[in-house]
């Protein structure tokens, strides 16, 4: 009970607590002074806060969020406020979250298990993964499905950017198609009820298709969209939350979504931060493909290459990132999508907080040392 004053942590050592965060349907204005106050309570001022407001409309997401800030700060402990339906919460936390207690008034902390994601033994059936120097690589693998998202495919697709969130030596993610299609959405088929057995073996960790383009977007690392063919609906939410995509000439890009009777709602929340309003409308109210060429002019991709020149580009891509440092680019990103929900007035301070955090910062020292020594900097 936050504006009542008492804040019990039920045995709870506040020293053990890594990270606050308030997720409510609090205007975002009023965060500042929920996190102080909260902090001076629990006499945990120097640990990282963050308001998720009112996009925790559901406490499947809200729960979702947690567990991403969590894994981003390395965190143990969570004290999460101001949740709605918290005690929802208690009956549907998941393999990598344990709730130490929660109450009805919407307070609880939450432990995150320690026990990491391995790929050892697994079995992917409808992608296939690799790891080398640094760089993991995703290949869609239903070729013969326009490579559409079924469950199997969305929860090894999960899975892959959960562990390599979990793995510091990961520092870009690739993802790309065999076939001629790059992705034809979610798989209508398994969306009517269709369903058929799987060798697949990987671990679920929940979600659909909207759990990829929030693994994606929250991942914090560079993620690379290698696009050989065309990309239709649902597919877009990789494209358009990936800090890159490169496509070839003969690639389409379209949301057929209304021609079907269906709107592309979730595709909408990544659409709308990389192309203008008017062109990104226009693009999902008639549901026309539009060239390579158009979406690179709108903002949908960064470039476009001749085919026989594709995998070469994200390459080239791939590893100049890759050798760039670490942390700070995923301290950098992570800034980037927490200012993106802040006003003016409100990004600024803050940024200038993480500006201050990033030059204390392994990174930055060894940046700043390499340079002085006129040599390469050997990042950890």
């Amino acid at each position: 009970d936050v504006d009542g004053g008492g804040c019990a942590t039920h045995g709870i050592d506040t020293n053990d607590l890594n990270l606050c965060i308030v997720a409510s349907s609090t205007p975002q204005r009023h965060f500042p002074s929920i996190a102080m106050k909260l902090a001076h309570e629990l006499n945990i001022d120097n640990i990282p806060a963050y308001d998720m407001n009112a996009a925790c409309a559901g406490f499947m997401y809200a729960l979702h969020q947690v567990r991403i800030h969590m894994q981003a700060q390395e965190a143990q402990y969570a004290l999460v406020v101001g949740v709605d339906c918290m005690s929802d919460i208690l009956d549907h936390t998941d393999r990598n979250t344990a709730v130490l207690f929660g109450d009805g008034a919407g307070a609880c902390v939450l432990k995150m298990d320690n026990k990491n994601l391995s790929l050892e033994g697994l079995i992917f059936e409808a992608i296939e993964l690799s790891v080398v120097n640094n760089i993991m690589c995703i290949t869609l693998n239903r070729p013969e499905k326009k490579n559409a998202i079924n469950p199997v495919m969305a929860n090894e697709i999960i899975y892959s950017l959960a562990f390599a969130a979990q793995e510091r030596d990961i520092r870009v993610v690739v993802i790309k198609a065999n076939g001629d299609v790059f992705c034809a959405g979610g798989d209508l088929g398994t969306m009517s009820g269709k369903s058929s057995e799987s060798t697949s073996n990987v671990p679920s960790l929940g979600g659909g298709t909207e759990e990829i383009s929030l693994r994606i977007r929250s991942l914090n690392k560079p993620v690379i969209c290698e696009i050989q063919g065309p990309v239709l609906a649902g597919a877009l939410l990789m494209v358009t939350n990936s800090t890159h995509a490169i496509a070839v000439e003969e690639a389409t890009f379209s949301a057929p979504e209304i021609k079907r009777g269906i709107w592309p709602f979730m595709v909408m929340a990544g659409l709308f931060r990389v192309m203008p309003k008017r062109q990104g409308l226009d693009f999902i109210m008639r549901g026309n493909k539009i060239s390579s060429h158009d979406a690179e002019r709108f903002g949908l991709v960064n470039k476009v290459v001749h085919k026989e020149k594709l995998s070469e580009e994200v390459n080239k891509i791939a590893s100049e990132l890759s050798k760039l440092a670490p942390g700070t680019m995923k301290l950098g990103l992570e800034a980037y999508n927490h200012q993106d929900k802040m006003d003016f007035d409100e990004a600024v301070p803050f940024l200038k907080e993480q500006l201050e955090k990033c030059l204390k910062s392994d990174d930055a020292k060894e940046g700043i040392t390499a340079f002085l020594e006129k040599r390469d900097p050997d990042w950890k």
